[in-house]
């Protein structure tokens, strides 16, 4: 009988990977692939503020491009010719007491939370000393509150008043912006606010 023959197989060794090194491998895996996802998300598409500056090149493009009516330059031109010559008549009108007529406005008045706040300027003058009053009434009831000015480039900023609405029984209430100083003066038209 012929003798089997067998055959003689390698003795393989089994590779043998540390877990901990199979964790950091998965988690930098992991890693890598988000990243690159994140990557072509962000270059893939354009994310909203590109595509608004793109919109508005887009519109400036278009208003360059379209033809300009000449009637449409002086007129704006004239405007702001007025506009100028208003400020600088506001700026040289005198009160009756010779000061100059300072032109306050009540930029915001209401309720926010638990207080009411106002705030103002006065547009035609700059100073870096003077009074600013907001007059608070409703009925026969009222009250003042003295601030400040900050002054800038433009105008006079009256700083801003925060009372406690406790002092304010419900209903509409108006504020009314006065501004003093050594060379000018003048009141706002009154501002209209409730509280509840």
């Amino acid at each position: 009988m012929p003798k089997k023959q067998t055959r003689k197989t390698k003795n393989t060794k089994k590779l043998r990977i540390p877990k901990w090194l199979i964790a950091v491998l998965a988690i930098a895996l992991v890693a890598l692939a988000t990243f690159g996802v994140l990557s072509m998300m962000r270059y893939a598409s354009p994310d909203e503020d590109a595509a608004t500056d793109m919109q508005t090149t887009n519109d400036a493009t278009k208003i360059e491009d379209a033809p300009v009516d000449a009637s449409e330059v002086e007129s704006s031109d004239r405007k702001d010719e007025a506009e100028a010559e208003d400020e600088k008549r506001q700026a040289s009108e005198k009160t009756e007491s010779g000061k100059t007529a300072a032109a306050p406005v009540v930029n915001y008045a209401g309720v926010e939370g638990e207080n009411v706040v106002a705030g103002g300027t006065i547009s035609n003058i700059v100073e870096t000393e003077g009074t600013c009053n907001y007059i608070f009434t409703k009925g026969a009831q009222s009250f003042t509150r003295a601030t400040a000015v900050l002054p800038n480039a433009k105008n006079t900023v009256c700083e801003a008043v925060s009372v406690s609405k406790e002092n304010f029984s419900a209903g509409v209430w108006q504020v009314v912006l006065q501004y003093q100083s050594n060379s000018a003066e003048g009141q706002s038209e009154a501002t209209t606010f409730e509280v509840k």
